[in-house]
């Protein structure tokens, strides 16, 4: 993929454009790679946070899945959540995030594009403008340094593989050192829509937690209705 100046990939400040704003304060020391930002002390923070959070949950959530089946087995209605949720999510990061956003491997009206943006959202794997970006800067420097999550970066020997599987599934999203938007993902911070879409990114999260609720509590409602 090729990869812009960001001096040209910059919104342009002309009248009538949307004008938009990094929505973080970089350091004053700046990492070496193009296109990559040194977020600050405080982003810092939050970012690992939710990382942690990120990694913590959804373990404590399978650990819980699995007392609760050894002791209540599995049911319809958990089958027909985790299928149907799986389906609709995945959808929104392979076709949405990956190939659509980050690749623009397809045309898509204005309709799809929020819905996939949504969905993609809903995953919990970043917002829009930070995965298309990280992705994008991937490809960039695939498996070479500036390569946010390769696993291949970090010598020979089992204990440095074991290090780079760490890395490349987890450890990477604990960093600083981001990819910046304005150089990676100029096209999409020119859509005032999916900016607004990447800013509300904890309400599709939190909205993907309600609408399980919801799903569980329809059918365990109907089962107990007309079984009992």
């Amino acid at each position: 993929m090729e990869i812009q100046n960001p001096e040209n990939s910059k919104p342009s400040t002309s009248s009538g454009e949307n004008h938009f704003r990094p929505p973080f304060k970089t350091s004053t020391n700046l990492p070496k790679i193009p296109g990559v930002i040194a977020i600050s002390p405080f982003a810092r923070r939050l970012q690992r946070s939710i990382a942690l959070a990120v990694v913590v949950i959804p373990f404590l959530g399978f650990v819980g899945a699995v007392i609760l089946a050894w002791k209540y087995g599995i049911n319809r209605i958990e089958i027909r959540i985790l299928v149907s949720m799986y389906m609709v999510i995945m959808i929104g990061v392979t076709v949405g995030f990956h190939r659509y956003f980050a690749h623009r491997a397809f045309q898509a009206g204005r309709v799809l594009r929020i819905i996939l943006a949504i969905l993609g959202s809903m995953a919990a794997q970043g917002p829009i403008l930070f995965w298309v970006a990280s992705h994008r800067r991937h490809h960039a420097y695939s498996d070479q340094s500036g390569d946010p999550h390769s696993p291949h970066l970090h010598g020979k020997g089992i204990w440095n593989l074991l290090r780079g599987i760490w890395h490349a599934h987890i450890g990477w999203m604990f960093s600083d050192k981001i990819a910046n938007s304005l150089y990676y993902a100029p096209d999409l911070l020119r859509d005032p829509t999916l900016f607004k879409i990447n800013q509300l990114y904890f309400v599709w999260v939190a909205f993907f937690f309600f609408f399980i609720f919801v799903y569980f509590f329809f059918f365990f409602f109907f089962f107990f209705f007309f079984f009992f």
